[in-house]
């Protein structure tokens, strides 16, 4: 599997991984973010919570919007969207208007959580013909795991520390970073909109044929 489809595990587990950033910086990281910004734990659970129904929705809109703008399209958007309202999310949270930071909240969540997680799964099985679709398809999805969980939330925690009134800025930033990053992975993975799942299957037979032929020196 990683001798034939590395590229698509690696550019595929960068575009998941943003997707793994939202979930651990609105679901997790925020928490803390809100309570050094003097917001109360309670209320930060009650808009956590509620922002998880536009996870959902976002869901519901991935296959339509997938179908309608294309896999890669809808990458695009739902990406550029998260990284955007990460800015005012963070201005919002640092000046408790506490409505706005609930509508923020539920947009960041729908674009970055919602969207993605509808969209991931349709992006990576389409990537990988049979033989590797249920592997390849975990083992970006689990890469996407490590380089968003493991690093983001702890990085964040060290950049911002104790001061968000000075220092909220690196969230966005942060945000930023990784979108690029999932931008740049898009650009290099293939649109799967009108391919047929069967077709992957005579691609792969024909380029692991041409390997073999190719070591043979034939």
């Amino acid at each position: 599997m990683f001798r034939r489809h590395a590229s698509s595990i690696f550019l595929l587990g960068i575009v998941a991984a943003f997707q793994n950033l939202d979930t651990v910086v609105t679901g997790v990281y925020i928490v803390s973010f809100m309570s050094l910004a003097g917001i109360s734990l309670a209320t930060a659970a009650i808009i956590i919570f509620v922002s998880r129904f536009a996870d959902i929705t976002g869901v519901l809109l991935s296959g339509p919007l997938a179908d309608l703008w294309k896999r890669r399209g809808l990458a695009y958007f739902a990406i550029a969207m998260t990284t955007l309202v990460s800015f005012p999310l963070a201005l919002a949270i640092v000046g408790k208007h506490i409505v706005l930071v609930g509508v923020l909240q539920c947009l960041i969540v729908l674009f970055g959580m919602g969207l993605l997680h509808g969209l991931v799964p349709i992006l990576t099985s389409e990537a990988f013909p049979t033989k590797f679709r249920y592997s390849g398809a975990g083992v970006s999805y689990g890469l996407s795991g490590i380089l968003a969980g493991m690093i983001a939330p702890p990085l964040l925690a060290r950049l911002i520390g104790q001061d968000v009134t000075h220092h909220w800025h690196y969230l966005p930033i942060i945000y930023a970073v990784y979108g690029i990053a999932g931008f740049l992975a898009l650009l290099f993975i293939r649109e799967t909109r009108n391919v047929n799942l069967e077709d992957l299957d005579v691609g792969d037979s024909i380029r692991l044929q041409d390997s073999r032929l190719s070591s043979e020196g034939l």
